[in-house]
C-alpha cells in the first residue's frame, strides 16, 4: 500500500500536527531530509515540529523548490473550496492520475499539504504565501455576487433567464453555478460586444481586479449601453 492509499484510510487529521502524528519513522525521515531547516535546532514534540514546519520564512523556502507543475496543484488546492479532493485538482488542471498523485504526495512529505484524497488542505501559511490572487485569479464568482444588493441580484438572475428566488445567498449561488458553465459563459461573452471583451482581456492579464464606478449600480440587459454596463448586467 501506497504511503498515499496508506493515510486516505487514516481518518482525515484535523490539523497538521495531527497528521504529523500519524506517520511513521520512514515519513518524517522523508520530510527532514527535503526540509532540513526544520531540524536547526531540533524540535522537542511534533506540535513544535508543525509550528516549524509552518512559519512563512520557511513556507517559501520549501514553495521556492518546487516545479513549476506542482506549483500548478497549489494553485488549484488554493482556488478550490476547502477542504478539496484530488479529482478536483484533476478536473482543473486536465492532468492525468498519476501526475497529480505524485505532486500531492510530495507537498504531503514536504508538509504543505494534509489529509487525504477527499479531504484536501493546504497549511494556512501557504495560503498567506500565495497572495490573494492564487493563480493569477480574482475573488471566487459567489462572492463578489454576494456583495450586491438583493434586489439587484434578484435583477440580475431574471435577465440570466434564471427563476429569482428572493434569498440572495440562493440567486448568487444560481448565477455563480451558470457563469460557471462554458456553453452558457461563452454565450453571454459573444453578446457583450469587442470593447467589453478587451475589458475582460486586460483583467486576465493581471492583477485580476479593477474599479469601475458605482460598480454596483442597478442595470439590466435591455437598458445596457455601454461595454461596463453590459458586462454588469451579465454578472
Amino acid at each position: 500500500m501506497s504511503a498515499s492509499s496508506t493515510r486516505t484510510a487514516r481518518s482525515a487529521p484535523r490539523s497538521l500536527a495531527d497528521d504529523l502524528r500519524a506517520r511513521s519513522d520512514d515519513e518524517l525521515t522523508a520530510l527532514l531530509r527535503a526540509r532540513p531547516d526544520l531540524v536547526s535546532p531540533v524540535p522537542v514534540d511534533m506540535a513544535q515540529l508543525a509550528t516549524r514546519a509552518t512559519t512563512r520564512s520557511s513556507v517559501v523556502r520549501a514553495l521556492d523548490r518546487l516545479d513549476r507543475f506542482t506549483l500548478q496543484v497549489v494553485d488549484a488546492i488554493a482556488v478550490l473550496p476547502e477542504p478539496t479532493t484530488a479529482g478536483a485538482v484533476r478536473g482543473l488542471l486536465g492532468a492525468t492520475v498519476a501526475e497529480v498523485r505524485g505532486a500531492l504526495d510530495h507537498l504531503r512529505t514536504l508538509a504543505l499539504l494534509y489529509g487525504g484524497e477527499r479531504s484536501l488542505r493546504l497549511v494556512r501559511s501557504v495560503r498567506e504565501a500565495l497572495g490573494p490572487h492564487p493563480a493569477g485569479l480574482g475573488p471566487p464568482a459567489r462572492q463578489a455576487l454576494l456583495a450586491h444588493r438583493p434586489a439587484r441580484l434578484a435583477r440580475l438572475a431574471t435577465d440570466l433567464g434564471l427563476a429569482a428566488s428572493g434569498d440572495p445567498v440562493g440567486d448568487a449561488d444560481s448565477v455563480a453555478a451558470l457563469l460557471g458553465e462554458r456553453p452558457r459563459l461563452q454565450q453571454l461573452l459573444d453578446e457583450v460586444g469587442g470593447e467589453a471583451l478587451a475589458a475582460l482581456d486586460s483583467l486576465a492579464v493581471g492583477p485580476p481586479t479593477g474599479r469601475v464606478d458605482d460598480a454596483r449600480r442597478d442595470v439590466d440587459v435591455a437598458s445596457a449601453r455601454t461595454p461596463v454596463d453590459r458586462l454588469l448586467a451579465r454578472g
